[in-house]
């Protein structure tokens, strides 16, 4: 049993277990939401951090030129789906789409945006830092020799069950970082050799993905050149997952 279930009452376990109808409160519930660093203004930067980091995609991963550099995926109309779930409505108009975020090139998931973006944030920091590049300058600076040379020195971890290891790490390795992945040993194989052929170092715990994440920050902790990517706390890989909906809207717009 995870720890949030742990918290659950048994009663309401069970309601959940037998589908039965039901009214849940939060208990947690506050007046108003907690300071936070998710904002509009936040989510913007992050959106030209990503278009600033094109040519560099590029440069790291030749598949993505078709695409010019874009981590961006197709909206697929759901018609079966729709028919199925809404068979009383007359739609005028496409009602379900999925957005393709599995097709994503280099990581296929919707982790690829917030993990490439987490890697390129701290990249650029360190590189700024450094007086390797100024602020808001083309990122294709990152991938120049000085700059892999200054990354070989830091370490970015992550504990992950695959999808967000796969992101992290293969963004990290690609600039000169030296790449932790910290997985379980019932991850998938094909995942953790994916990772290794990439020349990143998969670690593996024995336990479920709460083991592996603890694993990561207890290393990330005794190494002041490590940053932990927190899968759960991060800021910037919120941030790069949120970047991509001013362009999902624009797509929604051309289905119209």
């Amino acid at each position: 049993m995870s720890e949030n279930s742990a918290m659950l009452a048994p009663d309401l376990i069970e309601q959940l277990q037998q589908k039965t109808a039901m009214l849940w409160f939060n208990p947690n519930l506050g007046g108003e939401l907690p300071p936070t660093e998710l904002t509009a203004t936040a989510i913007q930067v992050a959106q030209e951090r990503l278009q600033r980091s094109q040519a560099l995609l590029c440069h790291l991963f030749p598949e993505l030129i078709e695409h010019q550099g874009m981590i961006e995926s197709a909206l697929l109309p759901l018609n079966q789906a729709e028919q199925k779930l809404f068979p009383q409505l007359e739609l005028s108009t496409q009602a379900i789409y999925l957005k393709a975020d599995h097709e994503l090139a280099i990581a296929g998931s919707i982790k690829a945006r917030g993990g490439f973006h987490e890697v390129i944030a701290i990249s650029e920091k360190i590189a700024i830092e450094h007086q390797l590049m100024a602020a808001d300058q083309d990122l294709i600076r990152l991938a120049s020799p000085q700059a892999k040379i200054l990354f070989s020195e830091y370490t970015i971890s992550v504990g992950s069950t695959g999808n967000l290891g796969l992101s992290i790490g293969i963004m990290a390795a690609a600039l000169g970082f030296k790449a932790v992945v910290h997985m379980s040993v019932e991850a998938k194989q094909w995942k953790k050799q994916r990772l290794r052929d990439r020349g990143v170092e998969v670690i593996e715990h024995r336990g479920d993905y709460a083991a592996a994440v603890a694993g990561g920050r207890a290393e990330a902790k005794r190494n002041p050149k490590c940053h932990f990517v927190d899968d759960e706390q991060s800021a910037l890989l919120f941030l790069g997952y949120a970047a991509c909906a001013e362009y999902l809207a624009t797509q929604l717009k051309q289905q119209q």
